[in-house]
């Protein structure tokens, strides 16, 4: 019988610059099989075959995908293809975010360095291997078994963040509230009534305990399952939520994290781009601690002149 695998995660909780980018996948899975074995019963969508030609996805915690001096391909070409089998075919950023259910209007009126420069999507190759990626992936029977039924995003820019963290709110606090409030959404989404589902994340800066987060969000009364060292389980009706240690070894959870790491990137190139439109020379920037600080300082004067809160650009925490 039909079951849900959800997984969670994030890109951009210890920049200072950019968005925290929190995204969750659904899976719909007719096997048997553990969450454990999802890669081994997808090996066929994510191997090479030399006899066809066929270049197999890769996925995987998304810091093992991409990589800054590698560039965006492998990363790109996956999470297209994957966002191509549920019938979304962004040309851009903006296109993109609006698909996965951000007002992306609500952002730019707030914060227009992320959209003022849109990115083309797609950025590090080509339609036409898109095509024929998604082509292929589609032919494989086993996606009867388990195939991906919808993408859902929380886009916190530090304007918002700054604005959770105002009162005893910390970022852990922050990430929690912002991953269980998109897993409710994304269940909304959905238009199937499985026997059960289940929903995996990472555990949350260290964070241990998510009953009263879990209650306060479904309004259900949460069972505690386990809280061991390395994880926590709870129970709300026919959910079952898990929050590990390194949950990205899970399949839902590291697509998961693959599309906030990709979207993300976008969001700091076109970041990159508005700024260095307005200053010479501007050397771009991740947004990590260190480097963002002196990216900071070299557009005080633009900032001045624009009348740009600092609240707006720079996290807090």
């Amino acid at each position: 019988m039909s079951r849900f695998v959800l997984g969670v995660d994030e890109a951009g909780y210890g920049p200072n610059l950019g968005p925290l980018v929190i995204a969750a996948t659904a899976w719909k899975v007719d096997s048997p099989a553990s969450e454990e074995a999802f890669f081994d019963l997808l090996a066929c969508v994510l191997r090479d075959d030399e006899s066809t030609g066929y270049r197999g996805l890769k996925i995987g915690d998304s810091k093992q995908v991409y990589q800054s001096g590698k560039g965006l391909k492998d990363l790109e070409r996956s999470v297209l293809t994957l966002l191509g089998g549920l019938g979304v075919h962004p040309s851009s950023l903006k296109e993109l975010l609006g698909c996965l259910g951000i007002n992306v209007d609500a952002v730019c009126l707030e914060e227009p360095w992320y959209f003022e420069h849109d990115i083309p999507l797609p950025v590090a190759t080509t339609r036409e291997d898109l095509d024929q990626t998604l082509h292929s992936c589609l032919s494989f029977d086993v996606w009867q078994e388990i195939g991906l039924q919808g993408i859902r995003l929380q886009y916190v820019t530090p304007a918002l963040f700054n604005r959770h963290l105002k009162g005893d709110i910390n970022k852990a606090v922050i990430l929690s509230t912002q991953s269980v409030s998109l897993v409710h959404q994304l269940l909304n989404t959905l238009d199937f009534e499985p026997t059960s589902t289940k929903i995996l994340m990472d555990r949350h800066g260290g964070r241990k305990t998510y009953a009263d987060l879990l209650t306060e969000e479904f309004g259900e009364f949460t069972f505690l399952l386990e809280e061991s060292p390395k994880l926590s389980r709870y129970r709300l009706g026919q959910r079952e939520f898990e929050f590990h240690v390194q949950g990205e070894r899970y399949l839902p959870v590291a697509v998961a994290s693959m599309v906030a790491k990709y979207i993300r990137e976008l969001s700091m190139l076109s970041f990159n781009r508005y700024w260095q439109s307005r200053l010479e020379g501007l050397k771009p920037t991740a947004g990590y601690p260190g480097d963002a600080k002196r990216y900071f300082e070299e557009i005080q004067p633009i900032m001045r002149k624009q009348k740009v809160k600092k609240e707006l650009i720079w996290r807090e925490r």
